[in-house]
């Protein structure tokens, strides 16, 4: 597929969305859950159990408890020294991507006092973060940084990948097996080979033109959250060639978030006409199809999803909206085909043209 047709596919979904969103207020999707958090400015989302964690740009962490999804309400907080932007959760530490003050270390096994137990502090801006193993890995302006933190109190780094000449500024980052998927701004997503920790190696790249700002993996597709052109789907089935198959966009454009789940993307799009929510169908991962949105009240900036809820970090607003509407409900089960029947006695006995034939099988079926 030309990557011309890919941009006009992706306008067309985007004015067609639009049109929907003028149309009617949301589609298969109900909010159930709110908080508001005055001065608060929730960038980054993260779920792990009962607990959702939010980076707060201006705060540093906060953490809510979802174990009653229409009722959520903040069980504890952590200041940070920086401006807390993207976050992952892994056990009881919850690792922050702290924009210009690195990495910190939050141990959350207390949910009502979360505290700061380590931090690494590069220079940099750091916009995403994931962990593998022993490692974190840093999305940091110009590097992608590789940070031993199985000692939090020893924090080191082991090795980088510098994005520069050439690379534009990294942003997301999903690191699944041997592979470290970036987001990288200008440049699109690329691939870095990460089996020697010390020696991280950029191996694929597939440009989008736009400006890529976060990534979801499932199976063999990334897909790729760009600010300027929608989501894009990119086939990683070989690692060192990766190449887009697909496209869609959110309602408004501006697209800053993205989570995926089975057959299922979630996104947000946060512009200065519209802020929403939205599910993508993309179990045809080149013609992916709307299948649920919702506008959200603040600026959107981040989903993350579990079970059939999606939580979304909306600027002063927390909000968990339930989206089994939007899914498939339980695939239908063919009742299996006779594989025998047996003839009655034919009434009227003997036959003649009016003759009718009656027969059995063991249970209701097309014959």
């Amino acid at each position: 597929m030309k990557a011309g047709n890919l941009i006009i596919t992706a306008v067309a979904v985007l004015l067609l969305l639009v049109g929907l969103a003028q149309a009617q207020d949301s589609l298969n999707v109900t909010k159930v859950g709110e908080i508001f958090i005055a001065n608060a400015a929730l960038n980054g989302i993260a779920i792990s159990g009962n607990y959702a964690y939010a980076a707060d740009y201006n705060y540093g962490l906060r953490v809510i408890n979802v174990s009653n999804p229409a009722s959520p309400w903040e069980e504890g907080n952590c200041t940070l020294p920086g401006n807390a932007y993207k976050l992952v959760v892994c056990g009881d530490r919850v690792y922050i991507a702290d924009f210009v003050l690195g990495l910190r270390i939050i141990d959350v096994s207390n949910p009502s006092s979360p505290v700061e137990v380590g931090f690494y502090e590069p220079f940099g801006i750091a916009r995403g973060v994931d962990v593998s193993g022993n490692y974190a890995y840093l999305a940091d302006e110009q590097y992608v940084r590789v940070i031993n933190v199985q000692r939090p109190d020893s924090i080191y780094e082991v090795g980088s990948f510098n994005t520069l000449p050439g690379g534009g500024p990294a942003w997301g980052i999903v690191v699944l097996g041997n592979y470290a998927y970036e987001a990288e701004h200008t440049m699109g997503l690329r691939v870095i080979d990460v089996s020697d920790p010390s020696s991280p190696i950029g191996v694929g790249l597939c440009g989008d033109y736009g400006y890529a700002v976060d990534v979801a993996i499932s199976g063999n597709y990334a897909y790729v959250a760009d600010f300027s052109w929608g989501l894009m789907v990119v086939d990683i089935s070989n690692p060192y060639s990766p190449v887009q198959v697909g496209s869609c966009g959110p309602p408004g454009g501006y697209n800053v978030g993205v989570a995926v789940s089975g057959d299922y993307i979630y996104a947000v799009a946060s512009g200065p006409v519209y802020s929403y929510m939205s599910i993508f169908d993309v179990s045809n991962p080149v013609i992916p199809e709307i299948s649920g949105f919702y506008p959200t009240p603040g600026g959107a900036q981040d989903i993350a999803v579990s079970n059939n809820y999606a939580y979304v970090a909306d600027g002063q607003y927390f909000s968990i909206y339930d989206c089994s509407a939007a899914l498939p409900v339980n695939p239908f089960t063919e009742i299996p085909k006779p594989t025998q029947f047996s003839f009655n006695s034919p009434s009227p006995n003997p036959i003649n043209p009016t003759t009718n034939l009656t027969f059995t099988q063991p249970h209701p079926a097309k014959v």
